[in-house]
């Protein structure tokens, strides 16, 4: 049986049944149907790790971006070589980036993690006011 979607090039991997009729789509399309579903429903979590050096921040926000789905939002200075790094996503990729980043941090080379913090749902008054929102640099990485 051929099948053609407008504007699918991957062969279907899921297929769904509805009124005798055979429509496929594919898993791609259907699970970015309901991260956007789950994005409108969930709020964003914030999560902030500060290092002492750069190659401890390196190391923990390359660990975040890579161990869940969340966004680097803010990098900066902190004071005397202590540096900061603040992602966004939902709790739980939130939670799993962090603690992915404090190992990171502590096992770079001469740096290690100061301390860390996780907000699960930051009220409007925060985010306005702190760096902690989507910017137009971090708007296309956004998860």
């Amino acid at each position: 049986m051929s099948w053609s979607y407008p504007g699918v090039t991957k062969k279907p991997a899921l297929y769904l049944y509805s009124d005798e009729r055979l429509e496929y789509v594919t898993a791609s399309l259907y699970n970015k149907y309901h991260q956007l579903l789950e994005y409108k429903a969930m709020p964003m979590a914030v999560g902030v790790i500060e290092t002492q050096g750069f190659p401890a921040v390196l190391a923990a926000a390359d660990a975040m971006v890579k161990a869940a789905a969340v966004t680097i939002v803010y990098y900066g200075l902190a004071e005397s070589a202590r540096m900061l790094v603040a992602v966004r996503g939902h709790t739980a990729e939130v939670r799993r980036a962090v603690e992915a980043g404090i190992e990171a941090g502590n096992q770079s080379n001469g740096g290690h993690v100061i301390t860390h913090y996780i907000v699960p749902n930051p009220p409007e008054n925060v985010e306005t006011i702190l760096p902690i929102h989507f910017t137009q640099k971090s708007e296309p990485f956004r998860i």
